[in-house]
């Protein structure tokens, strides 16, 4: 975060980014942002939106935000003319914000820069905000000069010069100033801190009444600069002399040394002043016993407060908090060996007479969280906090003598850790058991320590383990591993060298050895430490040649390729003695190499910005969270916002309308979403402190009836938000059932993560062959695919009639179906579509859950306005852009993760836009039903995807008792559903009867649509959609079945293909055909999914040929290299892979074959070893799923729910067409007994499990006897 410095600017009408609402009498305002004022001049959309601010103010009874205008927001920013301090290598350079001043381009920015100040010489772009420049200048001079102003038109914008990469910058807040003029106390307060660093900026706090609070800020710069007088540290206390007057004015810091908030020295906590205890010690002198009046102790700890008879009166007690980790005896103390401090309160006699007199603990106060999981990293801008989940900054500092460990606190509260720290007091520690006390002063999250070496992990996101330590803890093997396994593990080689030249060789020989022997880094290594020697000085001595080799060919030194740190000198004294190495496979992982100087040792610290390999997410798109809707109160704030929003809205079509609507409202939402976020973590950070400060009273009130009252109270409220948090977890990581009070907090991390890691796209291969791996290269490279896949190419006109012969003329809807088909919705259509609309679909591009369209209908107000969209949409073919934008989320296929065509590109459809094709799909449903040929299954009602499987599984069983000729062709349409043409599927509508207006409202409403391509979070822009069927509609399945349907209608009209005969030669007829057998079976199909049977190999050219014909007449791609040629009888005739190796089909499945082949996820199998190896793969799937929802907290009856329907549900698609052994089934019954029961004992029998509720069971489904139930279906 960036800090910014308003210039003090006057007040400005009309830059108000809020509109606010109170109640008094309503004043009419005109209902059209076109409208003309007094003046007789049209208004411009910010004036209207003025008017509908002014007019919300009357419709409310409280103060509320209901709209926030983002250009009247960035227009008050642009008066203030923020000044912002940016690091920039760049030298003599000021930074530029053109967005000052609105309409000014570029160009014209540039054009007006060259010719005020020609002695500017470059600049580039700033990652901190894509409004701002760095340019570069030729001095000092002419930069300050351009920083006055540059011109443009009769604007004049203001420049800020930048600062040093390695200036040390802090925000110090000041409280107890001075109540004087402001010019005066800015000066003040310039004058009284210059001796603490260069002043970069004041600002002085002031309340809503524009009155001094006593309160500010400094921006300070204490790095080392060319002035004389030196640069003294950084105070809590601050003598500040103001006319001849002084006082002391207190300074806190992010990084400042531990302080006492009673007496205001450095060096202790207020538990450890010995001024407040010495003056607690002088009020329990005058303090005496409630009971026997002794002035030696108080009534708790009283001899005879257990004999004496309570009067009613509590008595006034001091209590101490005794910290766990603080010895309590004197033989509990922790051996402390040359413990050397600057630190008085660490000291070993200072320990010693504590522990003589009472114990004291150390209140230290927890890091506060920040505010998000995932921080930026410090790309040349001043943050606020160090840490991320993508970028770890290593710090190396060691003395020569002592090992030095730099530590800093949070004080109140105040900075987030990470970042360039101020100078805080250093402690030399050398102690056999240095966790506990790292975790406490340091505050670290993680640390691992030898009397030589250490790792300290500041990071809540990493972790930090010993692996192994040596040579009397000189080296120090670590590993760095992720908590979520977001990223590959890492490891980090400590050593620390002897400083004398002979122990220091044969150290270094002795750990080549080792390392060669017993732990050889080998990649995602870095090794680090005080060497105690210049590696890049040719040595005489042959015995460290080895070392000296293994250390120049293994490792990069990221310090040495980069020129201004190549010759730095790492000890203060001279030479350069400290690195930081990393294996070769880490150097383009590695940036910034920088030299910190650290007070109080005589080494620097080297500092790397190291990208761990975290997944980089970009934002995404916004989403309405629907458990907000759960609150009454944000009910009632939604209904009044649709109260004034409705009544101002344009009169424009009910389309425009529409879209105007739900743009202001997802801006509303998204500040309703905050707040509600904001006020459940602030308010279980109360709950939380309230529920502690009731713990300590336990021992007094623990009988109280309203003390436990109030105790039960605030742990229903932290289990209410809790529950709430939990739930939104769920909704995140996909889990659609949960049991009742169920917050498995880390099953559904791993859920989340496993969706993300699956969706993570690492880079993109370009059609040289080269892989893009940065964000903006990827989002390029996905934009240029899907351009050149969703654009339309010219069709056989020729081929497109042939194609529809195939249709026969009596195949096609009644007039009264269409007439049907067309009529304007009812309500309860409407009200059905949204209602049966699925619960935790993501929405689109504006948001809008189903649970937020089912409250807008609701609202009596915005109903009709949704209604005559809908009605619109079907009669008139008028449909809202918003209807035809949408975001495509990729889902990964089978195949090399890198090329795009392995990607199942899944549009993100507004909701609104879904729930009308749904209703569309309702009434066109029936009708489609007597249009498709029973042989396609997908998505028609009272189709059965199993009959499919069953047919196929028959076919080759016959073929391989009968040993009968033929094979079954597996076809793959590349991007099946994304080359459909429109004018291919408009024809086939036609042909097949449907209305004028029913086709042109599909046809606009699914092509030429604006489109964008989510990759890892990062959106490319829009690209038009001019073919394809969105994957993600409920209408497509049913669109891809019509167009489809000429296809299989070829198919089985052709003469030429006899397909499988199911009447075997010379077999006895079976008792259970009635008359006679079954026709041939010619294809099976569920959408794309084609399953071709051919009885001789000349049919296949018969096949290939309607296939080519239904390619030119749709834009439709067959994918050769895919396609899978079966042998039904499981041999391997030479003819016939011959046959399908001419039309370039060369995947071929038979009996030698390891696995089986599958058709819509049932085995093809071909021998018995492959039927095994798909059962046994199918359990190995189940065992690994149990595995995983072991980690939810579920009850037992929960658990038998979860196998019912999560576990044993995966078996029963398959198994019901599939014959099954009984060690089979009893492996199923193993792995539910094994789930359910986990390592409790006594054990209980599977029997026992399997019955009723009712009779004592968890009601487990028997697997035998339920597998037994399905097949039983197919004789019924």
């Amino acid at each position: 975060m960036a800090f910014s410095a308003n210039e003090p600017t006057p007040p400005q009408a009309g830059t108000s980014s809020a509109m606010e609402a109170v109640s008094s009498p309503s004043p009419s305002i005109d209902a059209s942002p076109n409208s003309t004022n007094n003046d007789s001049q049209p208004r411009t959309p910010f004036e209207f939106w003025q008017s509908f601010s002014h007019h919300a103010r009357h419709v409310q009874a409280r103060k509320e935000v209901v709209y926030e205008d983002k250009a009247a927001k960035d227009a008050a920013q642009r008066l203030r003319q923020e000044r912002i301090f940016i690091r920039s290598m760049e030298s003599d350079s000021a930074v530029f914000d053109i967005a000052q001043s609105s309409g000014i381009s570029t160009s014209e920015f540039f054009g007006a820069l060259t010719r005020q100040h020609p002695k500017a010489l470059g600049w580039v772009p700033s990652k901190f905000r894509s409004s701002c420049v760095i340019v570069s200048f030729e001095d000092a001079s002419s930069r300050d000069l351009a920083c006055a102003g540059v011109t443009v038109g009769s604007s004049n914008l203001i420049g800020t010069p930048t600062l040093h990469m390695e200036s040390s910058v802090y925000v110090v807040h000041l409280s107890g100033l001075p109540l004087m003029k402001r010019d005066d106390l800015a000066i003040a307060i310039r004058d009284n801190m210059y001796r603490y660093g260069h002043v970069l900026d004041v600002k002085v706090c002031t309340d809503e009444f524009n009155l001094l609070t006593g309160k500010g800020s400094v921006l300070l710069d204490t790095s080392p600069n060319d002035r004389e007088d030196p640069i003294s540290a950084l105070e809590h206390e601050i003598h500040m002399e103001t006319r001849g007057h002084k006082r002391i004015v207190l300074a806190r810091w992010r990084g400042m040394a531990i302080h006492c908030n009673y007496c205001k020295k450095e060096g202790h906590k207020i538990a450890e002043c010995q001024k407040l205890q010495a003056r607690k010690d002088r009020q329990l002198q005058r303090k005496l016993c409630y009971i026997c009046q002794s002035p030696d102790h108080l009534k708790a700890e009283c001899p005879r407060n257990q004999q004496a008879v309570s009067t009613g009166k509590r008595a006034r007690t001091e209590e101490f908090l005794v910290d766990p980790h603080v010895p309590q005896s004197e033989g509990e103390v922790l051996a402390t060996k040359a413990i050397t401090t600057n630190d008085p309160d660490l000291d070993e006699s200072s320990s010693a007479s504590q522990q003589q007199s009472r114990p004291h603990s150390y209140a230290l106060r927890p890091k506060k969280k920040s505010a998000s999981y995932v921080d930026t990293p410090m790309d040349g801008i001043l943050s606020d906090s160090a840490d991320s989940d993508h970028d770890t900054d290593m710090d190396n500092s060691n003395d020569r003598s002592t090992n030095d460990i730099n530590h800093d606190h949070d004080m109140d509260g105040e900075g987030d850790g990470g970042g360039p720290r101020p100078p805080s007091p250093t402690h030399h520690i050398d102690s056999d058991s240095l966790g506990d006390i790292t975790q406490r002063i340091l505050q670290a999250h993680s640390s691992t320590w030898t009397p030589h070496c250490g790792v300290v992990c500041f990071n809540p996101h990493f972790s930090v383990e010993t692996v192994h330590s040596a040579f009397d803890g000189r080296l120090l093997i670590a590993r760095v591993s992720h908590h979520q396994q977001l990223c590959d593990d890492f490891l980090l080689y400590v050593l620390y060298a002897p400083a004398t030249p002979s122990p220091r060789i044969t150290f270094l020989q002795q750990l080549h050895h080792h390392l060669q022997q017993h732990h050889t880094p080998q990649q995602r290594c870095i090794l680090l430490g005080d060497f105690n020697y210049n590696i890049y000085h040719t040595t005489r001595l042959t015995n460290m040649a080895d070392w000296s080799n293994w250390l120049m060919t293994s490792w990069h030194d990221p310090f040495y390729s980069e020129p201004s740190t190549r010759d730095a000198h790492t000890f203060i004294r001279g030479g350069k003695l400290d690195y930081l190495l990393c294996s070769p496979d880490l150097q383009h992982s590695i940036h910034y190499p920088r030299l910190t100087y650290v007070p109080h040792t005589d080494h620097h610290a080297l500092a790397v910005q190291f990208t761990t390999g975290v997944p980089s997410r970009g934002p995404g798109i916004w989403r309405f969270n629907p458990h907000l809707l759960q609150q009454e109160h944000v009910r009632d704030q939604l209904n009044l916002w649709l109260d004034a929003a409705m009544a101002h809205l344009p009169q424009s079509s009910a389309q425009d309308r529409w879209d105007r609507l739900k743009i202001h409202l997802k801006g509303y939402c998204q500040i309703l979403s905050r707040k509600a976020s904001s006020h459940r973590h602030r308010r279980l950070r109360y709950l939380h402190r309230q529920y502690r400060s009731l713990i300590r009273l336990n021992r007094h009130h623990h009988n109280d009836e309203s003390y436990q009252a109030r105790l039960q109270q605030l742990r229903h409220d932290i289990d209410t938000i809790q529950n709430e948090e939990a739930d939104y977890l769920a909704l995140r990581s996909g889990i659609k059932w949960r049991e009742y009070g169920e917050r498995s907090n880390k099953y559904f991390y791993e859920c989340l993560k496993d969706r993300q890691v699956a969706k993570y796209i690492p880079a993109i291969a370009n059609e040289d062959g080269t892989l893009a791996t940065t964000p903006d290269d990827m989002v390029s490279r996905a934009h240029d695919f899907y351009c050149k896949l969703y654009q339309r190419e010219a069709i056989d006109t020729s081929a497109l009639s042939n194609i529809l012969q195939a249709i026969p003329e009596d195949l096609s809807i009644a007039e009264d179906d269409q007439e049907l088909l067309a009529m304007p919705w009812s309500d309860d259509e409407i009200l059905n579509g949204i209602s049966r609309s699925p619960y935790r679909s993501s929405p689109g591009v504006d948001g809008f859950p189903y649970e937020l369209l089912r409250f807008l209908y609701g609202h009596p107000r915005v109903k009709p306005l949704m209604q005559q969209v809908f009605n619109e949409a079907l009669t008139l073919a008028r449909t809202p852009v918003s209807w035809r934008t949408s975001v495509v989320t990729l889902l990964p296929k089978q195949g090399d993760s890198t090329l795009l065509k392995n990607w199942r590109p899944i549009s993100l459809i507004c909701t609104d836009a879904k729930v009308f094709t749904r209703m569309l799909n309702t009434r066109m449903g029936p009708l489609v039903d007597k249009l498709v040929n029973r042989y396609q299954s997908g998505f028609l009602h009272k189709r059965f995807i199993g009959d499919n499987g069953l047919l196929a599984r028959l076919a080759m069983s016959l073929a391989q008792r009968f040993d009968l000729p033929g094979a079954a062709l597996l076809l793959d349409q590349e991007k099946a559903y994304d080359r459909v043409h429109p004018e291919y599927l408009k024809a086939v509508l036609r042909r097949f009867g449907f209305g004028s207006l029913v086709t042109e409202s599909i046809i606009q409403l699914f092509f030429n649509t604006r489109l964008s391509i989510n990759v890892n979070g990062y959106l490319s822009k829009p690209l038009e959609q001019q073919r394809g069927l969105r994957q993600g509609d409920p209408l497509s399945p049913l669109l891809f079945n019509l167009a489809l349907e000429p296809l299989l209608r070829s198919l089985l009209a052709s003469p030429s293909l006899h397909g499988f005969s199911f009447s075997v030669p010379n077999a006895p007829t079976p008792s259970y055909y009635i008359s006679s057998p079954p026709p041939s079976l010619k294809t099976l199909a569920y959408a794309d999914d084609v399953l071709i049977f051919i009885s001789r190999p000349e049919e296949l050219s018969h096949v290939m040929a309607i296939i080519d014909l239904y390619c030119k007449a749709s834009n439709a791609r067959l994918n050769h290299h895919k396609s899978l040629a079966v042998s039904l009888n499981g041999k391997v005739p030479e003819q016939w892979r011959q046959v399908f190796a001419s039309h370039h089909i060369t995947q071929w499945h038979d009996r030698h074959c390891t696995t089986a082949a599958t058709y819509l996820g049932f085995p093809l199998n071909s021998s018995h070893m492959q039927l095994k190896q798909f059962l046994e793969s199918r359990l190995k799937h189940m065992q690994g799923l149990a595995d995983r929802l072991q980690s939810r907290r579920l009850s037992i009856r929960g658990k038998a729910l979860v196998a019912n329907s999560l576990l044993l549900s995966r078996m029963w698609y398959c198994l019901r067409i599939l014959p099954l052994t009984q060690h089979f089934l009893e492996s199923i019954q193993s792995t539910i007994m094994r789930f359910l029961q986990g390592k409790s004992i006594p054990l209980v029998g599977f029997t026992t499990c399997a019955r009723p509720k009712a009779e004592g069971g968890l009601g487990i489904i028997n697997p035998k006897h339920h597998i037994a139930a399905l097949q039983l279906r197919w004789l019924l």
